[in-house]
């Protein structure tokens, strides 16, 4: 995954959809519900220039599971894209699918939004 889609993805989550996000890690003290992602690439790029990339979105609340199911709506509804970056590269984004996960402590909510992300490489 180039650094111009991790630029595209944090755009699109943190200013366009207004999620509490951040890449890798939460730097700040967290707020009520926040989310922190990472990715898994496929093997190599196909001939045609595409990587297909699974974006991994956690999202983290002490509050109610409610507000992290509004944020998954929030992106379910309105992450599906397609851009050209100043590149010259193209991107698409899909939504996948969620899941809650156990966290062994009972105060802590966690969910997990996976998005499909396809990376063509500009000059393909």
């Amino acid at each position: 995954m180039t650094g111009e889609t991790l630029s595209y993805i944090n755009s699109v989550l943190k200013d366009e959809l207004e999620i509490p996000y951040a890449f890798m890690e939460w730097q700040d003290d967290p707020p009520k519900a926040y989310f922190v992602g990472d990715y898994s690439e496929g093997d190599t790029p196909e001939e045609d220039g595409c990587q297909e990339i699974t974006f991994i979105i956690d999202g983290f609340t002490r509050g109610s599971w409610f507000s992290l199911e509004k944020y998954k709506q929030k992106i379910e509804q309105n992450i599906e894209r397609t851009a050209i970056l100043a590149s010259g590269a193209g991107v698409a984004v899909s939504y996948g699918n969620a899941s809650p996960v156990p966290t062994g402590d009972a105060d802590l909510k966690h969910i997990q939004i996976n998005l499909t992300i396809k990376e063509y490489k500009n000059g393909r």
